[in-house]
């Protein structure tokens, strides 16, 4: 079994972006953990443990992609909310 996503690859410019911003933000006191530049990418969708990564490899083969170009226009944060039941 694999555990698998979808994801877009972002161009290294936008990478090179994502990272500086990063360590602005850590710069700034804010803590987590830093994704490496080279592992930066848009996910789609998280498939998760499967044993059929040459079916989902073949659909993605042969599903167009989109040649749009899109702008980021800012940074957004998602809260979590734990609740005890």
């Amino acid at each position: 079994m694999m555990r698998l996503f979808i994801a877009l690859e972002l161009p290294i410019a936008i990478q090179k972006t994502l990272a500086n911003t990063q360590t602005q933000l850590q710069n700034k006191g804010v803590q987590g953990r830093l994704i490496p530049q080279n592992q930066l990418h848009c996910t789609l969708a998280f498939i998760g443990e499967t044993n059929q990564a040459k079916q989902i490899q073949t659909i993605l083969e042969t599903t167009p992609t989109p040649k749009e170009t899109y702008a980021l226009p800012h940074l957004a944060t998602s809260k979590t909310s734990s609740t005890k039941t």
